[in-house]
């Protein structure tokens, strides 16, 4: 009912029915995909490690960009702040808490998994859904009811929100109106462009996770923000 809680049933499992050739021939087959799927795996790694040095190259060119502005001639002063470094001279600093609305989702019933909750008219975006958005939530897999609209958190269309468990620090715009668990954080402009916070936020995701709290698995909290 989550992804979270995604399996598959031993009776179910029990029903598969497989083709099965003779011995020479599941061999045969056997031999001829590890060589073809060797070959694929080790394309796959290259490509890989291209697409690992794009996400890098692509990182740096947000960062520099936020914190260094397009004037490569203005004249810099210290931020104060290690992760930043030098900014334009007639730039200001400022705690995103005074620069937006934050906002943490919830979803207070357990177990999370309950069918009495799911399945109505509210979407309920949950991290996964927030880690594939390349920029703008779109899309969602889960819906509440109205028991569960009342244990949950609605976000407004156009909030910025950061996943702060499980994958940290993942950044997304929401493109309707959308309940969230307690492992998403809102963003709602105030004093700040929303598509210069939205960057702004992905240029942090290194900085917020050497912050993050480490216990069974990577962990943001409000305080941290």
């Amino acid at each position: 009912i989550m992804e979270i809680r995604m399996r598959i049933q031993m009776s179910k499992l029990n029903t598969v029915e497989l083709p099965i050739p003779d011995a020479t021939t599941q061999t045969r087959i056997a031999d001829f995909l590890d060589e073809k799927c060797g070959k694929i795996d080790r394309y796959i790694e290259k490509q890989q490690q291209v697409i690992e040095k794009l996400k890098a190259y692509k990182q740096s060119v947000i960062t520099e960009a936020v914190t260094k502005g397009l004037n490569l001639d203005v004249t810099m002063k210290d931020s104060g702040i290690e992760w930043i470094g030098m900014i334009p001279e007639h730039w200001g600093i400022k705690k995103l808490k005074y620069a937006t609305t934050i906002m943490r989702g919830k979803f207070s019933h357990r177990p999370r998994n309950d069918p009495d909750y799911y399945d109505g008219k509210y979407p309920f975006v949950q991290t996964g859904d927030v880690a594939r958005a390349n920029k703008y939530i779109s899309t969602y897999s889960q819906t509440l009811n109205e028991l569960g609209y009342s244990v949950s958190k609605e976000f407004p269309q156009g909030s910025i929100v950061m996943t702060i468990a499980a994958n940290v620090a993942d950044v997304a715009i929401l493109d309707f109106n959308a309940c969230f668990p307690d492992s998403v954080v809102g963003f709602v402009p105030k004093d700040i462009k929303q598509m210069y916070l939205f960057y702004i936020l992905k240029s942090m995701k290194q900085q917020l996770m050497r912050n993050a709290i480490i216990s069974t698995q990577l962990n943001l909290n409000i305080e941290i923000i």
